[in-house]
């Protein structure tokens, strides 16, 4: 009995899988890009809230004009809220890859509190004052 030995190639096969590699290759990519870009995005708007808490207490200005100043610097989709006591600053998008048709919406908030640091101090020496006499009382 003789065997049969079928010879070929895997044309058909390579072309049934080279779509769920690319799948693969491509949705990395767009996970990688896609990160990298909400990275950016949150350090704009952390960089400017951080920005306008800091102008706020040193200058005695509103925070919220110097965050929305550094915000129009950068691409819209920026928005910026707030109070004397807090600077926040949000962004919204949405990101598309063309390939596949991907897309991911990309979202977040950074918000920065106006600490006046001379009364922060002054808060903190009257607090342990107050643990230091309850201290003496409880002996």
């Amino acid at each position: 009995m003789t065997k049969l030995k079928l010879r070929g190639s895997y044309t058909v096969e390579a072309a049934c899988l080279s779509g769920l590699f690319l799948l693969v290759i491509f949705a990395s990519l767009f996970l990688i890009i896609g990160t990298l870009h909400h990275n950016i995005r949150t350090n704009v708007s952390l960089e400017a809230s951080e920005l306008g808490s800091i102008q706020s207490v040193r200058k005695n200005q509103d925070g919220l004009s110097t965050a929305s100043l550094r915000i129009h610097r950068e691409t819209s989709g920026y928005s910026v809220s707030g109070s004397n006591h807090e600077v926040l600053v949000s962004f919204e998008e949405q990101f598309r890859f063309p390939i596949f048709n991907l897309n991911r919406h990309i979202k977040g908030t950074s918000h920065s509190k106006v600490i006046q640091p001379v009364l922060f101090i002054e808060k903190i020496k009257k607090a342990q004052a107050l643990c230091n006499i309850a201290g003496r009382d409880s002996q």
